[in-house]
């Protein structure tokens, strides 16, 4: 606690970009796991949408595949 203090104090502009990148983590991981969790509730129905979708659109609705991006970024 104390050492946040100084960090604060001493660099504040490092501290404020390092609270946004932290908050920023935090909602990447946050849509990830939204994502992630209508790809398993809606799988059959992406599934056809993919299937009458153009080729180059699918990946686009590969829900899962943005979970792990956006750990990755979390």
């Amino acid at each position: 606690m104390l050492h946040q203090i100084e960090v604060r104090k001493t660099n504040a502009r490092a501290y404020s970009e390092l609270v946004h990148m932290f908050w920023l983590g935090v909602g990447a991981f946050g849509v990830s796991f939204v994502l992630w969790n209508i790809d398993n509730i809606f799988c059959t129905n992406l599934r056809a949408l993919r299937a009458v979708l153009p080729a180059p659109l699918g990946p686009l609705f590969q829900l899962h595949a943005y979970w792990h991006i956006g750990t990755a970024l979390g």
